[in-house]
């Protein structure tokens, strides 16, 4: 069972847990080649086989690991000139940032080419003709206004009521 739970620790890359159920299942089939028959030895055997390359390959995945988790010099120390907009999906110690004045944007923003809208014309003024007069309309409307004075007119215009 240690061993089975190992190999799919192992699977999921959690190293450390590997190695110890590893070394454990190891422990248990030296214990159980002690108390049985010369007829399952070939069986332990090539279990032990087994154990011990997946333990070195789990030692060697682990150390790995732990390389390629490391920081490098070179990277921790990357100055760009490329605002923090641009790079977000990176981390970057970057102590510009952390001054007075960080880059984080670029202003102004590039110029950016759009296309134009087009011009309207309208068309339908063309071909509307010749408006009616309305001369007789205003006249009637200025005459209106002339009509109605003193309180009585003051009403019928305040609030609408009282006329015709």
């Amino acid at each position: 069972r240690c061993f089975y739970i190992a190999q799919s620790l192992a699977s999921m890359r959690r190293w450390p847990e590997a190695m110890a159920l590893y070394h454990r299942s190891e422990q248990y089939v030296k214990e159980a080649t002690k108390g049985t028959k010369s007829t399952q030895q070939g069986e332990f055997t090539a279990l032990l086989r087994d154990i011990e390359g997946e333990e070195f390959c789990a030692r060697a995945h682990s150390v790995l690991d732990q390389e390629e988790d490391a920081p490098g010099p070179a990277r921790s120390n990357y100055r760009t000139k490329k605002p923090l907009s641009e790079h977000l999906g990176e981390y970057r110690e970057d102590p510009s940032l952390l001054s007075k004045t960080p880059n984080v944007y670029k202003l102004p923003p590039d110029m950016q080419p759009i296309p134009c809208k087009p011009l309207f014309f309208d068309l339908a003024f063309n071909f509307a003709g010749e408006f009616p007069d309305l001369q007789d309309k205003l006249d009637t409307a200025a005459g209106k206004k002339a009509g109605p004075a003193g309180l009585t007119g003051f009403v019928k215009g305040l609030w609408g009521w009282g006329g015709k």
